[in-house]
Order: C-alpha cells, then structure tokens, then sequence
C-alpha cells in the first residue's frame, strides 16, 4: 500500500466517523505505532487538510517555546483572547488535558 493509500484510507475512515478524533483514531488502529516503526515522525496529510490552520500553528510554536498568551498576542498582533481561543480549541482537538499535554502531542507527533 502506497503513501497516497494509506492517507485516503486514514481519512475516509476519519470522515465517516466525525465523533473520532484524527489521533484518537490513529492510536486505536495501530497506525500511528506502524508509522513510528518505519522510522516516520509526522503524519503526512495532503495539503488541503490540516488540523490545525495556519494561525493556530504559529500559536502553537509560540506558546511552544515557552511565550505567555499575552506574548504571544503581542508577536501576532492579536488579542490575548483570541490566542486562549486557538489555544482551546487545539486543546479540544488533540484531546489534549492542558496546554502542556497539548505541546508534548504536537512535538511527539512531530509538528514542531
């Protein structure tokens, strides 16, 4: 099965269940082990189809490296709201605990 395979199939299934999360899913299939045992660090997804926007990813590797909200607002010219609002809702996404649980997935996925 090629990469391209692989990618259709993660994401029929993924579509067709929208109460599954991506990781959720990928963790129950033993996909994400497969992929670690091939030596792969990140899920490669075609381009149209992320999980996090591109915002939400600068968010991300602010916080990341350590920035308060209000840093990273500052850096982004946002309201310190809206980076809580990114925030959560990677958090909602990852199924994350807290922002911390959030970083340690993103950097173990191999996203930052």
């Amino acid at each position: 099965m090629c990469k391209t395979d692989v990618t259709i199939s993660i994401l029929a299934k993924y579509t067709s269940n929208p109460g599954v999360r991506l990781l959720e899913f990928l963790e129950k299939t033993g996909i994400m082990m497969a992929l670690k045992e091939i030596g792969r660090k990140n899920l490669v997804v075609s381009s149209d189809v992320r999980l996090f926007s591109k915002r939400e990813l600068e968010v991300l590797i602010l916080l990341a490296n350590g920035m308060t909200s209000d840093e990273v607002a500052k850096e982004l010219y946002i309201e310190p709201t809206t980076v809580n609002t990114h925030r959560r809702k990677m958090i909602k996404q990852l199924s994350a605990r807290n922002t911390t649980h959030m970083v340690y997935l993103s950097c173990r996925m191999g996203w930052i």
